[in-house]
C-alpha cells in the first residue's frame, strides 16, 4: 500500500518518467504545433507578397503609360501578364494549398485525425518545398519588375 502511494506521488509530481508512447505523443504534438505555426507564417508571407505585387502592378501601370518605344511596351506587357498570372493564379493556388495544410494540421493537433507520423511529416515537407520554389519564382519576378520600373523611371 505504501509503495502504491509513493508511486502515485512520484507520478503526479512528474518524478516518474513518461512512457515511450507518452513521450512520442508529446513530441508529435509539439511537432504538429511547430508545423502549424510555420504554415501560418507561410500564409502571412503570401499575403505580404500579394501586397507587393499590387504595388508593382501600380508602378507598371503608371510608368507604362509613358512608354514610347515598342520594345519597352512589349516588355511591360509581358511583365504585366506575368504579374497578373502570379497575382490571380499562383498566389491564390498557394494560398489555398497552405490554408488546407493549416486546417489539416489544426485537426491533427486537436486529435480529429489519426494518421501515421510519416504522412503529416511528408506533407509538411512537400509544402515547405512548394513554398521555397514559389519564393524563388516570386523573387525572380520581383527582380524583373524592379529592373523594369527603374528603367521606365528614367
Amino acid at each position: 500500500m505504501k509503495l502504491q502511494i509513493t508511486q502515485r506521488l512520484l507520478y503526479f509530481s512528474g518524478a516518474m518518467s513518461m512512457s515511450a508512447a507518452s513521450k512520442k505523443n508529446l513530441y508529435r504534438k509539439q511537432e504538429v504545433k511547430q508545423y502549424y505555426e510555420e504554415a501560418r507564417k507561410w500564409q502571412s508571407d503570401i499575403d505580404f507578397w500579394k501586397v507587393e505585387l499590387s504595388f508593382f502592378k501600380r508602378l507598371l501601370d503608371i510608368y507604362g503609360l509613358k512608354i514610347i518605344e515598342k520594345r519597352d511596351q512589349i516588355t511591360v506587357a509581358s511583365l504585366q501578364e506575368k504579374l497578373d498570372y502570379f497575382m490571380h493564379e499562383e498566389i491564390m493556388d498557394y494560398k489555398r494549398e497552405i490554408a488546407n495544410h493549416e486546417e489539416f494540421l489544426r485537426d491533427l493537433a486537436e486529435n480529429k485525425l489519426i494518421i501515421d507520423d510519416d504522412v503529416y511529416d511528408d506533407k509538411h515537407k512537400q509544402n515547405a518545398r512548394l513554398m521555397e520554389s514559389f519564393k524563388k519564382e516570386f523573387y525572380k519576378l520581383k527582380h524583373e519588375l524592379y529592373a523594369c520600373t527603374e528603367k521606365l523611371k528614367q
